[in-house]
């Protein structure tokens, strides 16, 4: 289980139109428009191509299903970690937060946790069940000022009427449990969409997640409804 964090409103988002350098200190950014970049000249944004290779994970315990998915791998201590969407709408109406290990990245093992049960059974690899079950991006918090009760983080959008509206934000010692849980969105803007999966990858530092208050925020880029940023 997870911890939800506590509630910030951040009145700075990154803006693309002040015409100046914008300081992005030490965080990783993926170009995907044209935000970061001042001018090109012989080159061009291009995606890489996505090349088919042996299937490492079949979703087909009875809480997974042709509705899973939001895939996330990263490397911990003791191998890799693969947190994802277990959903089949056509047997449970419920979204879960799954987690697989393996130590080469290659097989893969579900883990017998006991943290939520599906059908009775609590032999389960589900870590969640609730708000942002939907799409769950959990990340490792390297921040050396991190507390040890909040080294795993994620982060996920609202999945009520009004999605994307507000991001939450979730800690857990060990990003398989967590002694409380209280439900509280992190950011709450309206008309702005939030790709939870993007602001993962940007890690933790002291500017994006003020410590001091024991308040975490993602500052999220104003973008338009078909993703694009905004021209005024």
């Amino acid at each position: 289980m997870w911890n939800i964090l506590g509630k910030k409103e951040h009145d700075d988002p990154v803006s693309c139109q002040t015409g100046q350098p914008i300081n992005i200190g030490s965080r990783l950014e993926l170009f995907t428009d044209g935000c970061l970049i001042d001018k090109m000249n012989g080159v061009e944004l291009r995606l890489h191509h996505p090349v088919r290779r042996e299937v490492a994970l079949y979703f087909d315990a009875p809480w997974e299903g042709p509705w899973s998915g939001y895939v996330t791998v990263f490397e911990d201590a003791d191998g890799y970690r693969m947190y994802y969407r277990g959903c089949n709408y056509g047997r449970d109406k419920r979204e879960h937060t799954c987690v697989a290990l393996s130590e080469d990245g290659i097989h893969w093992t579900r883990p017998k946790l006991g943290l939520f049960d599906f059908e009775g059974d609590r032999e389960t690899n589900i870590v969640w069940v609730g708000q942002g079950a939907h799409a769950f991006s959990p990340f490792i918090d390297t921040n050396p000022d991190c507390k040890p009760e909040e080294r795993y983080k994620a982060v996920a959008p609202d999945t009520g009427s009004a999605m994307g509206a507000a991001l939450y934000a979730f800690s857990s010692p060990d990003g398989f449990k967590s002694p409380r849980a209280t439900s509280i969105p992190t950011t709450s803007r309206s008309g702005t969409r939030f790709a939870a999966s993007m602001f993962a990858t940007s890690g933790c530092s002291g500017e994006e997640y003020p410590t001091a208050s024991g308040i975490y925020a993602a500052p999220p880029r104003r973008t338009s409804s078909n993703g694009a940023s905004p021209s005024g």
